[in-house]
């Protein structure tokens, strides 16, 4: 008993009893922001997880052979196409990390498959990447107009961290779109 004896003194001591609750409470109090602040940080990005889960995943008896997401978007660009060495104005309209789909515009001939082109765009998706991004034509389809395709590409080169970078950025895009 002797020894609960300062405890009991200290705890009793009217100048600091006010000062000792309110210090726990402060500190309890900033515990539970804590605590619901990580929760609310969790929930929010499995409901992400689950949107983006949701939107590229097909539905329930239809396959996809899409491995990568894809980032719809409208980015000016430039393409040169493998053996002409023209410098054909384009749009970017859809970008993953597998390839990319592209609308030309004034193509000087028909493309075949199979054919390298090389991409120049300013956006922040292609800046970083130190030389023109490289693809290889997979298909191609008619535009709005005869001298319009659209062409679609994959990625051939590219280095696995560029790789993976674009596709960091890409799922970035789509988290902040929703």
């Amino acid at each position: 008993m002797d020894e609960l004896a300062p405890v009991a003194h200290f705890f009793q001591s009217r100048g600091l009893q006010f000062w000792d609750v309110f210090a726990v409470l402060v500190l309890f109090g900033f515990l539970i922001a804590a605590f619901v602040l990580a929760y609310r940080e969790h929930r929010m990005r499995e409901k992400a997880k689950q949107l983006v889960r949701r939107r590229y995943t097909p539905p329930p008896g239809k396959g996809s052979r899409r491995l990568h997401p894809r980032l719809l978007v409208r980015i000016p660009a430039r393409v040169m196409v493998e053996k002409s060495r023209n410098v054909i104005e384009a749009e970017v309209l859809d970008v993953s990390a597998g390839g990319i789909r592209l609308l030309l515009f004034q193509a000087p001939r028909s493309l075949q498959i199979g054919e390298h082109i090389d991409l120049m765009a300013r956006d922040p998706l292609f800046l970083d990447m130190d030389q023109p991004a490289r693809a290889y034509i997979v298909r191609t389809r008619p535009g709005p107009r005869a001298d319009t395709p659209t062409i679609h590409g994959e990625w051939h080169g590219l280095a696995p961290d560029m790789r993976r970078k674009l596709s960091r950025e890409i799922r970035q895009r789509l988290l902040h779109d929703l």
